[in-house]
């Protein structure tokens, strides 16, 4: 095949001038500038004109050439343009996509410069097998081509799926395609994927005839998607038995995918023909969101029963300390959950950065008349206090205090250290 196709392509005809005529027209912006004088330049034709009503919301046009303009304000005198285009034939019995860049040269007061470059093309013949022609892509980020025109490896062929956005519209097409049920119109699918699975797909044709156009371009949007569509194909074709209509392919795979999950019977029309995609869609969600915050509860409970586990192991020695001096109380944190939330309340990071687990720190709760004022962090080493912190790290006006009231009651903790000491 690839001898018949480098054959047929160094015999494959020039595009027409209609052709070259639709890409320019299509694929090039068409727009004037303007200036505070009132001057418009048309910059496909070059010619000036005077007029002092601002068109810039509702365009203008080109007293000279009559086309249609964008109006811009700038000082900018030349500009470039550059966008893909492509076009369908027939050719030797191979259906064939032709991509070209097409390129255009501004300057205010000059006619436009246009030039188009032919950078591949995709031979597919009616078995839907596929040859490359053409120049390779030497940086993607800035759409540059470069080296022969010659057959491109297989292993290269991903690099040949551009989806340009203008095509010719009129296009010949094979016996082939059109027996597999093609007539033309593209739906928003690559025409490359369209002829290469159209002819070789069983499955692709299916779903083409049942104008499955949605889930076709779900199917040929990644990997997984297309790996989606293959495993859910017996699904599809009883919705199609029962005329069943998917407008949006993601949704309706990920409702398939809820299905799934909760055990329901993926042959029976009722679950999966909904009157009512979004409505069932979203119920399922719902319903599966509070499963999975049910299982996040108990695992952040299993989690939480560990800590605190190994913080009373810790720190359990200290339980029960509390100093209090009128209405101010300071008493040691007891519990990991309290630890949660007086990093909520102060909004600061004890728990996040898990204060709790440090052997050397004893972690205790300042509180005015049982309103949390500050956490106070304390070395067991040093036998003072490290630091302590109100609402976002900072001391509230009883900070001083707060420390004052641990420091005069160090022989108790103290006490209880030495105790723990001789147990350990």
């Amino acid at each position: 095949m690839q001898r018949l196709v480098v054959e047929v392509s160094s015999k494959l005809p020039a595009i027409t001038e209609e052709q070259k005529v639709f890409g320019f027209d299509k694929c090039l912006p068409h727009f004037s500038v303007f200036t505070k004088a009132g001057i418009y330049s048309c910059l496909d034709c070059g010619h000036r004109w005077h007029n002092a009503f601002d068109m810039r919301l509702i365009g203008a046009q080109c007293p000279a050439c009559n086309r249609e303009l964008e109006v811009r304000v700038t000082r900018e005198r030349t500009f470039k343009a550059r966008s893909y285009y492509s076009v369908i034939t027939a050719f030797r019995g191979f259906q064939i996509l032709r991509v070209f860049m097409v390129y255009g040269w501004y300057k205010v007061g000059k006619p436009c410069k246009n030039s188009m470059v032919e950078l591949y093309r995709v031979f597919v013949n009616d078995k839907g097998q596929s040859e490359v022609v053409g120049m390779f892509e030497t940086s993607r980020f800035y759409d540059a081509w470069g080296g022969g025109f010659e057959l491109r490896s297989k292993n290269a062929h991903s690099d040949y799926y551009l989806n340009t956005k203008v095509i010719f519209t009129k296009s010949k097409i094979i016996p082939a395609l059109k027996r597999n049920g093609f007539k033309g119109a593209l739906h928003n699918l690559s025409p490359r994927m369209i002829f290469e699975e159209l002819l070789s797909n069983p499955m692709f044709e299916t779903l083409w005839k049942a104008k499955m156009y949605n889930v076709l371009k779900h199917y040929g949007s990644s990997y997984r998607n297309s790996q989606e569509v293959i495993d859910h194909f017996g699904v599809l074709k009883i919705c199609i038995r029962n005329k069943c209509k998917i407008s949006d392919a993601s949704m309706y795979f990920d409702y398939l995918n809820l299905l799934h999950f909760f055990g329901k019977d993926l042959r029976n029309a009722k679950f999966i023909c909904p009157d009512d995609l979004k409505q069932q869609h979203d119920k399922l969600v719902l319903k599966k969101t509070g499963i999975d915050r049910k299982k996040a509860l108990n695992e952040r409970k299993k989690k939480l029963a560990e800590d605190q586990k190994k913080y009373a192991k810790s720190k359990g020695m200290f339980f029960g300390i509390c100093f209090i001096k009128e209405n101010l109380c300071v008493k040691v944190i007891e519990h990991v959950k309290e630890v949660i939330e007086e990093a909520d309340v102060h909004k600061h990071c004890v728990y996040a950065n898990r204060y709790f687990e440090k052997s050397d720190s004893l972690l205790l709760s300042a509180k005015l008349d049982g309103r949390p004022l500050e956490t106070v962090e304390f070395s067991l080493s040093k036998m003072q206090v490290i630091q302590a912190r109100g609402l976002q790290n900072k001391a509230t006006p009883w900070h001083n205090e707060i420390i004052e009231l641990v420091n005069n009651n160090l022989n108790v903790i103290q006490q209880r250290y030495r105790e723990a000491l001789k147990t350990a």
